[in-house]
């Protein structure tokens, strides 16, 4: 009776818990980046784009190796700049969060379009720490759009206004509606 009742709770186990150290917010990078990953759907979303800089933006669902029949959801963010590639993943929970910090930036950018001090979203000290951080600074005539995370190196696009990652993020929580 205990062994049966010790196989109930292990098939009970998340899939975070299965990996040790693997957090909630990581799931979806976690199945995703598997060799064996299944994905269900993707969508392209739109990229972003500055000289060689490149974010290429997917909204996808992968089949959760650990839940039969359940779907991992959200977004795969494609980095590249020529001395590096790197890839983020966006959880479908964490979509409209930073859809809000990117309409906050265009907001901010368009009500103070002589400002130079950077306007920040979410980073590093932010409780949880979110998959992406957004910023935006305006020098001279030159206003860069800034995207960053834990474990990525900064991008940044001159010339590319919040308001286009706001629509990326948009056509993102349509995208994952419509699944």
């Amino acid at each position: 009776m205990k062994v049966l009742g010790c196989m109930i709770v292990i098939g009970g186990v998340s899939f975070a818990q299965v990996i040790p150290g693997v957090s909630p917010r990581r799931y979806l990078e976690t199945a995703a980046s598997d060799a064996s990953a299944q994905v269900v759907w993707s969508q392209p979303l739109g990229m972003l784009e500055s000289g060689e800089t490149r974010a290429v933006f997917t909204a996808l669902a992968v089949m959760d190796p650990m839940h039969v029949g359940h779907q991992l959801r959200g977004v795969r963010v494609d980095l590249s700049k020529p001395d590096w590639k790197g890839v983020a993943y966006v959880q479908e929970s964490d979509i409209p969060i930073l859809k809000k910090d990117a309409d906050t930036l265009a907001k901010d950018a368009k009500e103070y379009p002589k400002e130079t001090a950077p306007f920040m979203t979410h980073g590093l000290v932010s409780d949880p720490v979110p998959p992406l951080f957004l910023s935006y600074r305006r020098v001279e005539n030159r206003a860069t759009l800034s995207l960053d995370g834990p474990g990525l190196r900064q991008l940044q696009f001159t010339g590319v206004p919040p308001s286009n990652l706001a629509a990326i993020f948009a056509g993102a929580v349509k995208a994952l509606r419509a699944h």
